[in-house]
């Protein structure tokens, strides 16, 4: 699959916004799963920063 320069660019740079955007949740909140067969905040950033060496 080919992805565009703009998807490209998106993903090499997502993990860059991710502390401006949680900066006011605790860990507690962001911990929380709102479902419980959803990941929770934590669980989401956690998997972007395992994978986001694929995108660079």
């Amino acid at each position: 699959m080919s992805l565009s320069a703009s998807v490209c660019s998106r993903l090499q740079h997502q993990h860059e916004t991710i502390q401006e955007l949680l900066n006011e949740f605790s860990e507690d909140q962001l911990q929380q799963r709102i479902h419980s067969d959803k990941w929770s905040a934590f669980e989401q950033v956690a998997h972007v920063v395992t994978y986001q060496s694929v995108f660079r």
